[in-house]
């Protein structure tokens, strides 16, 4: 909502500038002065503006005012799809996109559908607990520690090549700072500095990466090759192996599933690596003259 209204507002700022609908001072007046007084118009019409959509969320019975409105437009229906696995996948993908815009797509989903996911885990740690049969695939550590390894757009596998197969001197010192980060899912060198933000040769495999993880790991574990998430609450930056063992009740399948993820991840990240790393080391070669 802030970038929407920011957007808004400037625009306009814009318009009234652009058509001259400004409160105009006399040739004499400092330039300074002149400028403060041609912002009044439009400031005072975005106040208005903002206002007056308030109370009339207000008097629509919105609570929460714009941020009310996006919870209802956008929350609820994620709430009520949030336990299915086109659910998962429809957040997996509304997240990465959001993430390839250069906004935190956890932030935005995870007020939403997090506290939906949270509670179908604590309902798996009691059914442990009542040794009862787990009801649960989709839950925190899922969603944390299977389908986004190496953070959002499940870069590992990015991270991975970066290390192992760059070319570009850029790329390989970037490999060098990004691995030891990646491990803990923590990418944001790789997001903003490969970049995989709004770079069109990366927004397939940022998407189709922890897509393809969701599925993976659901099947695996409706087919029974292995075991739910027992409840057991992991931070989000739980290395891999370690984390799929423990979020599994201590099975090596679980740590295993998180091997198989990551060569998933490598596989389908190498060829567009490729094609942006080619690209790199000829930017690189012109620039050294052809060297």
């Amino acid at each position: 909502m802030a970038i929407t209204i920011g957007l808004v507002t400037a625009e306009i700022y814009r318009i009234f500038i652009q058509r001259g609908i400004t409160i105009k001072m006399p040739n004499g007046v400092p330039d300074v002065v002149s400028k403060s007084f041609s912002a009044l118009l439009p400031g005072f019409t975005t106040f208005v503006l903002w206002a007056l959509v308030l109370k009339g969320l207000e008097a629509a019975g919105v609570a929460g005012g714009l941020n009310g409105l996006l919870g209802a437009i956008v929350g609820t229906p994620l709430k009520l799809i949030a336990g299915t696995l086109p659910g998962m996948i429809l957040c997996v993908i509304v997240n990465s996109f959001f993430w390839f815009c250069g906004v935190n797509g956890g932030q935005v989903l995870n007020a939403f559908v997090d506290p939906v996911w949270l509670q179908f885990t604590t309902e798996n740690q009691e059914a442990v607990a009542a040794g009862q049969t787990l009801q649960h695939i989709i839950t925190l550590p899922f969603k944390d520690l299977f389908v986004f390894i190496g953070g959002g757009g499940a870069t590992i596998g990015l991270a991975i090549c970066l290390f192992l197969f760059s070319k570009s001197r850029a790329n390989k010192t970037l490999g060098k700072l990004a691995i030891i980060p990646s491990i803990f899912n923590i990418n944001t060198a790789i997001l903003f500095t490969f970049p995989t933000v709004l770079n069109p040769i990366m927004l397939i495999p940022f998407i189709a990466t922890p897509t393809i993880n969701a599925l993976i790991t659901y099947v695996s574990m409706a087919v029974g090759l292995v075991p739910y998430t027992t409840g057991v609450i992991l931070p989000w930056t739980m290395p891999p192996i370690i984390g799929g063992f423990l979020a599994t009740g201590a099975s090596w399948r679980g740590a295993l599933l998180q091997v198989v993820l990551i060569l998933v991840s490598v596989a389908i990240y190498y060829p567009f690596f490729k094609i942006a790393d080619k690209r790199n080391l000829e930017k690189e070669k012109a620039t050294d003259g052809g060297k």
